[in-house]
């Protein structure tokens, strides 16, 4: 018997009907809600799938692999077909998330030192619609293992390994504020619809509320 373990799974609450979720065979599949029936299977990753979403206007399907495979695919969501396959990050992509205008995403990767005094940035800006990268957070050295974006589109939340919570400017691209608990890694954050409210969840299965100015 062969058992296959899903990693991630993204729900659109706008489109309540579809699901997709990604797993260890290195596929991402596509379910209808409602019926519970397997819609496609697409082949994605030459490692297991660590993270998938749609963008807002649902014609791009995004997924990130883990393990070796540290690539980003933007899959076509109406031919099933990759579109771009993004390189960048040396290590595996635990985290990605998508503006709300469906133009850029942005993609959280695992630290890496490369010497005493070197780090490799885990932090990147691509636009969504060609697969270039738009930017790399030179500042962001921290392994990355959630991300969230404000409703308007202008500030990028960063959950990291060491516990903090970084805000930055998408417009300036600069750092705004970091929150830190002194806790474990941040493994999960959620917006209120307003962008005023944050929710982060911490390994050590803890839960903090925190407001945004």
């Amino acid at each position: 018997m062969i058992i296959i373990f899903i990693i991630c799974i993204f729900y659109f609450l706008e489109v309540p009907k579809l699901i997709a979720s990604g797993s260890d065979d290195r596929t991402i599949k596509l379910w209808d809600l409602h019926t519970l029936k397997l819609l496609d299977t697409i082949p994605a990753h030459s490692g297991f799938v660590s993270k998938v979403a749609f963008s807002p206007d649902m014609q791009t399907l995004v997924s990130s692999g883990g393990g070796d495979d540290n690539t980003i695919r933007l899959i076509d969501l109406q031919t099933k077909k990759t579109r771009h396959i993004l390189k960048g990050h040396k290590t595996g992509v635990d985290a990605i998330a998508i503006t709300p205008d469906s133009k850029k995403l942005v993609s959280g990767s695992f630290g890496q030192l490369v010497s005493r005094n070197r780090a490799i940035s885990t932090l990147k800006l691509w636009n969504l619609q060609t697969g270039k990268l738009l930017h790399d957070f030179t500042d962001n050295f921290n392994s990355v293992e959630s991300l969230v974006i404000s409703p308007n589109g202008k500030i990028l939340i960063c959950g990291n390994y060491d516990g903090s919570i970084k805000l930055w400017s998408l417009e300036t691209l600069k750092p705004l504020h970091t929150f830190q608990d002194g806790s474990s890694s941040v493994l999960g954050l959620a917006l209120s619809r307003d962008g005023k409210t944050l929710v982060s969840s911490n390994e050590d299965s803890t839960v903090h509320i925190w407001q945004i100015k």
